[in-house]
């Protein structure tokens, strides 16, 4: 696991348009936000570093307490190294601060056997747990794909923030069973 740990961090930290490329979540969806978030994982079923986990999401605020978001996740299984894509395009109203649902849609496919579509919905959470750290939760349930992720946020600067999380993928109707992806990750939010 502390192997994991550490070709993570490099991989992070050593790849300069990871940084680049990353973005900080919107809270309050506001016409004039926007953030790009950049994730990479290695499953936990894995030891190598040439089987990543890759995730980013941009999403941007619409005005009148909506969002839109798309989010895109490459990941292995768990049970047979399977490969999925998804892709998901969401539309989040703002509730309350710290707190949106979502209604979206999810395209997920197990690469070269099967690709299905459906219809997703959830919620997101942050709490301010220190000055500068958050956590975060989201859950999102479709007749096919179940995910649910936590994470740990720490702001760098206003702009940008660090973050360590934990996935939980479940995929069904892709194959005979459930694929299950279990995935710690880490990467870099920018907002702007």
């Amino acid at each position: 696991m502390l192997k994991k740990v550490f070709s993570l961090l490099f991989i992070i930290f050593s790849i300069p348009s990871a940084v680049c490329l990353s973005n900080l979540t919107v809270d309050d969806h506001s016409s004039e936000n926007f953030s790009i978030d950049f994730h990479l994982g290695i499953p936990d079923n894995h030891s190598t570093i040439d089987q990543l986990y890759t995730r980013y999401i941009f999403t941007a605020g619409l005005g009148s307490g909506f969002a839109g978001q798309y989010v895109y996740q490459d990941a292995q299984t768990e049970s047979d190294g399977n490969r999925i894509k998804s892709t998901q395009i969401n539309i989040l109203k703002s509730y309350h601060k710290g707190l949106s649902f979502l209604i979206g849609s999810s395209q997920t496919e197990l690469v070269g056997n099967y690709s299905r579509i459906d219809i997703v919905a959830g919620v997101q959470g942050t709490v301010y747990i220190g000055s500068k750290t958050r956590a975060y939760t989201s859950m999102s349930i479709g007749t096919g794909v179940t995910s649910y992720s936590f994470s740990i946020g720490y702001s760098l600067t206003p702009n940008t923030e660090l973050k360590l999380n934990y996935s939980d993928l479940r995929y069904k109707d892709l194959a005979p069973e459930v694929i299950t992806v279990k995935i710690p990750h880490g990467g870099i939010v920018y907002s702007f």
